[in-house]
């Protein structure tokens, strides 16, 4: 009963035809990266979480870190991705996703802006790349 009260508010939510519950984020990850890794795929990040890094490079796909800008740690925001380099990195293709996480604990907890969110979204979808 509890598995269709789940399932069933899951579907209120969400769009999505299929529903995967994990135990933990760390197992969410292993599923998701052993879906879309392997070797010859790379993957950018504000700064890879170690776990995250583990479940990525464990596939034979490559990290690569981006992390806040001088100017942007200086405002507040020390978990920004560094818009300049993402740029550089989605103009030259073969990108197979970028993580951007929001309480970068890999970067010591520090916040990412809503503008930086917003502008790496749409670099993204501009780029076709799954953000």
């Amino acid at each position: 009963n509890a598995w269709l009260k789940f399932e069933e508010s899951f579907h209120e939510l969400f769009d999505f035809a299929h529903l995967l519950p994990t135990h933990q984020g760390r197992a969410a990850e292993r599923l998701l990266f052993g879906e879309l890794g392997g070797k010859g795929k790379t993957f950018i990040s504000n700064t890879f979480f170690d776990t995250t890094r583990a479940n990525v490079e464990s596939t034979g796909a490559t990290c690569i870190d981006l992390p806040a800008t001088i100017e942007d740690r200086n405002a507040g925001f020390g978990g920004n991705i560094d818009l300049h380099g993402l740029r550089m990195l989605l103009q030259r293709g073969r990108l197979s996703g970028v993580v951007l996480t929001a309480t970068n604990n890999a970067g010591g907890g520090q916040p990412v802006s809503l503008a930086n969110m917003r502008a790496t979204s749409k670099l993204c979808r501009e780029a076709g790349v799954p953000i």
